[in-house]
């Protein structure tokens, strides 16, 4: 059975999503027959305003479906990269894996899409460099080793 939210997800609506919460859906609901939330159905046909607008009224970012896909993993395998770039700032774990053993990286890949594979591959390192320079552990470089990793996060957020 599908629910009026996950239809409204899968589509596209984000008024209509915004409604059907505003009355009351619970927007981590799992729908009966793969067990996907709206995030989830949004997520896999790359509806990023609909993804954000759920996640930003609770949705879990995690919820896996009864094969172990999560968004990201979803939007991954579809190659909509702004939507997994979305997803990865939103704390999605880039490790996440199905219960095949697939991850994003690996359902990026299999379907060639080259930019979302660098994108994840990229994103530990990025993310990385970001919690180094904000946690002030960057003291033992040098100016132009500074200089260097300011500029690869400033690429890895600008593509």
């Amino acid at each position: 059975k599908c629910t009026p939210l996950h239809c409204a997800s899968f589509s596209g609506k984000a008024e209509l999503v915004a409604l059907l919460l505003d009355r009351g859906c619970d927007v981590n609901m799992k729908e009966e027959c793969s067990g996907g939330s709206p995030l989830q159905w949004a997520s896999c046909h790359g509806h990023r305003d609909v993804a954000e607008l759920l996640l930003d009224r609770g949705a879990n970012i995690h919820d896996k479906d009864n094969e172990g896909s999560n968004a990201l993993i979803l939007a991954s395998y579809d190659g909509h990269r702004e939507l997994v770039r979305i997803l990865l700032n939103r704390d999605a774990n880039v490790y996440d894996s199905t219960i095949d053993g697939d991850t994003a990286l690996t359902k990026a890949s299999s379907q060639g899409y080259i930019e979302v594979v660098n994108d994840l591959e990229r994103w530990p390192f990025t993310m990385w460099a970001v919690s180094l320079l904000e946690l002030g552990l960057y003291h033992h470089l040098d100016c132009s080793s500074i200089i260097d990793l300011l500029q690869y996060i400033a690429e890895a957020y600008e593509e």
